[in-house]
């Protein structure tokens, strides 16, 4: 599903990216580096779907993840890789909660 995320996503069909990659994060089973992933994907697909609250979400879940996330600008505009490493800066504890507001 991931890779799904993934060529939708990189075939600028964000609605189906985002689909694909909120369906790994329903998954019960999802190690966290596929959560990490699908985080990313959803963020960004949100993102570019002007759905900033949404992807604002997504994007804390990312860094929750206890990983070191990224965004490549290979892939992501730079103004998103901004709002994502801003996202970051305010996220804090477990998955799903919004702190640093």
């Amino acid at each position: 599903m991931l890779k799904r995320a993934q060529k939708a996503y990189k075939s600028f069909q964000y609605k189906t990216a985002r689909r694909w990659a909120e369906r790994v994060l329903g998954l019960g089973r999802a190690t966290q580096r596929q959560k990490l992933e699908a985080s990313l994907w959803a963020g960004a697909a949100a993102y570019l779907m002007d759905d900033a609250e949404t992807a604002r979400r997504r994007f804390r879940q990312a860094h929750q993840t206890g990983a070191n996330p990224g965004l490549s600008a290979k892939w992501f505009p730079k103004h998103m890789i901004e709002f994502f490493e801003n996202a970051g800066q305010n996220s804090q504890g477990p998955a799903g909660e919004q702190s640093g507001r």
